[in-house]
């Protein structure tokens, strides 16, 4: 058991031997770039939200709501109405 262990021990310090500096490397260029990549990721997804041809779709879709509940207060209006 202790083989295999060792044997998986002495791969993963070959490679760290072999490759550490671009291990050290990469993770500080992702540790500097991220915030950069996130902010261009925000950028991107408010462009998509507010394309004006999917705002087009969701604007219908908010006056047919919005009717839907200015009836149904309209409704409650009357029914109150006639309680009095």
């Amino acid at each position: 058991m202790f083989t295999i262990i060792d044997e998986i021990l002495a791969q993963a310090l070959r490679f760290f031997q072999s490759f550490g500096w671009y291990v050290v490397f990469a993770a500080a260029l992702w540790y500097f770039l991220q915030p950069t990549l996130r902010e261009l990721k925000e950028r991107r997804g408010l462009a998509e939200a507010n394309d004006p041809a999917r705002r087009a779709v969701l604007d219908v879709e908010l006056k047919r709501v919005r009717a839907k509940q200015a009836l149904e207060a309209a409704h409650a209006e009357e029914a109150r109405q006639r309680r009095k």
